[in-house]
């Protein structure tokens, strides 16, 4: 994507290189860990121990890409119109909509919200992006989260074991789950994924359109 950062590469988890039947049997491992496949299980593993090495470092936000994740070239446009450098600049900027409002999870590459509880979030972004609050989005192809995020993740995973990456509390009031509006990020719709068929491009943002036809257009997804 032609970005780079310190560190920026992580094995991801899953049957090749970790012993799922033993963290089925684990204290990991409880009523919800039971019934998720080998991908479920394998991309929750390796969020976990994303969110776990970015709370022993220092830095105030870690950004998350899985493999297949690509930039939406007509959203990334939207920034660059507005004054962005590139898309570093870009992910930049959108870190610091933190100090405007204190999200603890900002969602990059959101799938299959709803808008009917939808609110936006006054922060600093183009015309035609928005930050959205209340879309219980899924999907976790791209997002940035803030530590207190992460230790809210955490603290969930050992409380209740794991379970599939974009469910849990990501679902519930209490934890700030933005996502951007339209999404800067989409999974790359050229190969099945490890987890589900299917997912891709062709995976909405929003189960009904909930953005103009203008934006729909441009960014080729509703």
């Amino acid at each position: 994507m032609g970005i780079e950062y310190e560190d920026s590469m992580f094995e991801a988890l899953g049957p090749d290189n970790v012993d799922m039947d033993s963290i089925r049997n684990s204290h990991q491992c409880k009523k919800k860990c039971e019934i998720m496949t080998n991908g479920e299980l394998g991309c929750e593993l390796s969020h976990v121990a994303i969110l776990r090495d970015f709370l022993s470092k220092e830095f105030r936000y870690c950004m998350v890409f899985e493999d297949d994740a690509r930039v939406n070239p007509a959203v990334l446009d939207f920034f660059l119109n507005s004054g962005d450098k590139d898309l570093k600049s870009t992910l930049a900027r959108l870190a610091d909509t933190h100090n405007e409002w204190e999200w603890h999870q900002l969602n990059l590459g959101a799938c299959i919200g709803t808008c009917n509880y939808r609110k936006y979030v006054n922060v600093s972004l183009p015309e035609q992006v928005k930050m959205a609050a209340k879309t219980f989005s899924y999907c976790t192809v791209a997002y940035m989260v803030s530590r207190k995020g992460a230790e809210l993740i955490l603290e969930e995973v050992e409380n209740k074991g794991l379970q599939v990456a974009d469910h849990g509390i990501r679902r519930e009031k209490s934890f700030k789950h933005v996502s951007l509006e339209p999404r800067l990020f989409d999974q790359d719709g050229g190969h099945s994924t490890a987890i589900h068929e299917g997912n891709g491009l062709s995976m909405p943002q929003y189960v009904e359109p909930c953005m103009s036809p203008d934006i729909i257009g441009k960014v080729g997804h509703r």
